[in-house]
């Protein structure tokens, strides 16, 4: 954040990739494309309500990491509702573990008997791929007697599969998670069920885009995969960038390219990777939104032993 600030301070636009953190959310002069961890656990959470009336909460307390702190408080908020409860909150710190001492590894250990006690309908994991790893291997080794299900955000794709984890995905865990880009967002059979409530206009813009974004990748990067959810959000940032300066025109400031990001909407849409990208850039109010990318689709997606992802579904 700190550099933000100065960057704007200066008059220079900031253009987030793969930023998620609400801290982000309303930052003048800034954009990102993807998705707010908001705007990804309001998809997440309406993707697996229907299946799960009861939650645990396993958090790292790190307030310092403003991912991990902005995802718990969104868990902590949008989950409980009238028909559905959070029956248990565990937390770690790794703020307190700079030394490597392995404290945060015994601590996620033992949660692990929490969870595999409390019996929630989905553990809702407001951390880090690492410490995920851990959690994921300790519930393989306790063998819990029911399937556990982990829902958590795009993080979740740095979680390292070691032996023991993919062993717990092919048995007693199943993670799903929120992502900000998959590379088969757009080519599912348009009648299915993943794109349930997705306007048949942003599916084909979304399909217009990608298309492009593996043209673009091919001829830079012949021998390379484009089947890469952060070479998405990079191409998507770019293009975003891009697409201020041609609308500032030639000649134009730093200032004024900013102040074209509010103008990236409708027919003047960024045909992203990830799907059309559009902004308010409307930076008023504590509780403003004018950073995020509007109407932005979020992938949920779930990730096997074999590190593969399988896309599930495509929420609004």
């Amino acid at each position: 954040m700190a550099e933000v600030r100065e960057l704007t301070a200066n008059g220079i636009p900031v253009i987030g990739s793969t930023i998620t953190s609400d801290a982000f959310d309303n930052v003048p002069d800034l954009v990102r494309v993807a998705p707010s961890e908001a705007h990804q656990v309001n998809a997440a959470l309406a993707y697996i309500k229907p299946a799960a009336r009861t939650a645990m909460v396993v958090a790292d307390d790190n307030q310092a990491d403003l991912y991990d702190s902005t995802l718990a408080s969104d868990f902590l908020r949008s989950f409980p509702d009238k028909t559905h409860s959070i029956i248990g909150i565990d937390t770690y710190n790794t703020a307190g573990d700079a030394d490597g001492s392995g404290e945060v590894t015994v601590e996620i250990v033992q949660l692990a008997a929490d969870i595999c006690a409390s019996r929630p309908n989905v553990v809702l994991f407001a951390g880090r791929g690492p410490e995920l790893a851990t959690l994921i291997s300790a519930l393989d080794v306790r063998r819990c007697p029911f399937p556990v299900t982990i829902l958590t955000g795009d993080d979740g794709t740095s979680m390292p599969i070691t032996p023991d984890v993919g062993s717990a995905l092919r048995g007693p865990v199943t993670l799903d998670y929120a992502g900000e880009a998959s590379p088969d967002e757009w080519d599912q059979p348009e009648a299915g069920s993943v794109y349930k409530g997705i306007l048949p206009a942003v599916i084909q813009q979304g399909r217009l885009g990608f298309g492009r974004f593996q043209a673009a990748f091919a001829s830079h990067f012949p021998v390379a995969s484009a089947d890469d959810g952060y070479a998405m959000m990079g191409y998507d940032a770019a293009l975003t960038g891009i697409t201020g300066i041609r609308l500032a025109g030639d000649g134009a400031t730093a200032a004024a390219v900013a102040q074209e990001f509010g103008s990236i909407k409708g027919i003047r849409s960024v045909p992203g990777a990830s799907g059309p990208i559009a902004f308010s850039a409307v930076y008023l109010g504590p509780d403003g939104q004018g950073s995020n990318p509007v109407d932005k689709v979020v992938p949920i997606l779930q990730l096997p032993s074999s590190g593969n992802p399988r896309l599930l579904a495509l929420e609004p």
